[in-house]
C-alpha cells in the first residue's frame, strides 16, 4: 500500500492500519499481525527497536 502525502490530513481506516501493521509484523519480525497482537496481549515480545515499530502500528489498529 502507498500513501499519497499533500495537504490533507492524514485519515488511516483501521483496516488500512491493520494492513500496515501486517506488513510490518511480516518485514521487521516474520509474524502475521494476528501472531504479534497475541504475542503483545500476553507480553511475550522483546522492546527491541523493531518490535517498538511494529507496536505502534498496532495502536493505531486498535483505535
Amino acid at each position: 500500500m502507498s500513501i499519497d502525502f499533500d495537504d490533507r490530513p492524514a485519515v488511516v481506516t483501521r483496516d488500512e492500519a491493520w494492513e500496515l501493521l501486517d506488513e510490518a509484523a511480516h518485514k521487521w519480525l516474520g509474524i502475521s499481525a494476528d501472531e504479534f497482537a497475541r504475542r503483545h496481549d500476553k507480553g511475550k515480545l522483546s522492546d527491541d527497536a523493531r518490535t517498538m515499530h511494529v507496536t505502534s502500528l498496532l495502536d493505531l489498529a486498535r483505535q
